[in-house]
Order: C-alpha cells, then structure tokens, then sequence
C-alpha cells in the first residue's frame, strides 16, 4: 500500500511541475478510461459503505475525494482530500489534489497550515513543498509559493533530474508575483487629484448674501433657545 502510495505522490508531483517543463512520455502514468457516471456513482455508494467501517482509512478517504471530483462534486471532494491528508501528513498527494478543488480559503489556510508544521520537521521533503506551493498559489500568494520552493534549493534538497522543472516554476511564481504587486500599484494610483471622475462632479455653488443669511437662521432655529436674565431671549 505505502509504495502504491508512494507512486501516485511522484506522478502527482511530476503533473504537478508539468507546467515548467515538459514531462518525458514515459514518466505519465498509463491512460485510464474514464468511468461512465453510473459506474462512479457504484463506486461512490460501495466506498462510503466501506468507511462507515473504517473511518479512519485515509485511502479511502481519497478513493472517495477521487470519486466525487469526477462526479463534478469538488466542495465535498476538497473535505476527503482534507481528511486523508489529516489522518496521514505524509500523503502530500492529498494536497496536491486540493489545491485544484478547492474554493474555500479558510480550508486552504488550515492546509498551508498544517504543511508548514510539517515542513519545519522536514524541512528537505520535496513533495511536501511542491504541494504547499501549490496551496500557495492557489490562495494567490505567488510569492511564498516560490519562496517555499526556494528555501529547498538552498538547501540542495532538489534531486538533479527535478532541478529544471523546480527552477522554472520558481521562476513562474516570482514573475506572478511581480506582476501582481505591479497591478496593485496601479490600482492604488489610478485615481489621482486631477483625474476625469473628480472633474465630473458639480461643485457646490458659491455662498450669495441672502444664502448666508439663510443658513444664519437655519442655525439659530436648530439650536435650543437660549434665555438671559429675566428670561429675554438672546436673539440680535
């Protein structure tokens, strides 16, 4: 079960820096054909079936989460990704499967979380870091998504034959990280004190004599009525 396990993390790791670099044919793991929607939903009924006896089983906490994303049900698929990755820290693959379900911050912060304890106790675990920089990049912040993968490098903790791909996508995570704090800069300074929406504002008119007046008494109607001695109004 550990080196079934074991493949699937380094394959999920492979996909997982296909971005940065192309992925020899050899490496991909065999084309599986798709299962129809009613044999997912057979599935998805025995595995539940199957839990009920073993709740504890993160295997099977994932054959589920497999099961429901391909059914289209990724909220509930991101909570058995959760869970398997829970119940064992040392399934990163689970991680990696949620960073692309889940739309939930706070279930991604919790991950990032929860990665990050476990890479300060291992700190030279690659598919650890490749899955909490995904979580990173998913949460939209393409600057620790590098930095994390960063802190490997410098500790010559990346196998040669995954240098390339890590670089690259090092490389991607800072360039999407600059360009996001540039577009911040230029929403901060795309209003300026000159710029046309200020010009299309009516400015108040201008105070006339009668206008000043007008207001005076306004305000003497609004205050209390103030009374001196003999109780004489103190109106001018």
């Amino acid at each position: 079960m550990r080196n079934i396990h074991n493949t699937i993390a380094t394959l999920a790791f492979l996909l997982a820096l296909g971005a940065g670099g192309q992925i020899a044919s050899a490496q991909l793991p065999p084309k599986v054909i798709p299962k129809t929607p009613e044999e997912l939903r057979v599935e998805l009924k025995q595995l539940r079936t199957e839990l009920a006896l073993r709740p504890q089983d993160a295997q099977l906490h994932f054959k589920l989460a497999e099961c429901l994303k391909n059914l289209g049900h990724l909220p509930q698929a991101s909570d058995e990704y959760f869970k398997a990755g829970t119940l064992d820290p040392s399934m990163y693959v689970a991680y990696h499967q949620l960073a692309s379900t889940c739309q939930n911050p706070t279930q991604l912060d919790e991950a990032i979380e929860k990665l990050n304890k476990l890479a300060n106790e291992k700190p030279k675990e690659l598919l650890l870091r490749v899955a909490l920089s995904e979580l990173y990049e998913k949460r939209g912040n393409y600057y620790q998504a590098a930095r994390t993968l960063i802190d490997l490098s410098y500790a010559n903790a990346v196998p040669e034959k995954f240098k390339h791909k890590v670089t690259t996508r090092i490389h991607n995570m800072l360039a999407l990280s600059k360009s996001q704090k540039n577009q911040t800069i230029e929403a901060a300074t795309a209003v300026t004190p000159n710029s046309d929406e200020e010009l299309d504002v009516v400015p108040a008119p201008l105070p006339t004599p009668t206008t000043k007046r007008s207001i005076a008494h306004a305000r003497l109607k609004d205050k209390k009525e103030i009374r001196g001695m003999g109780h004489t109004p103190l109106v001018p």
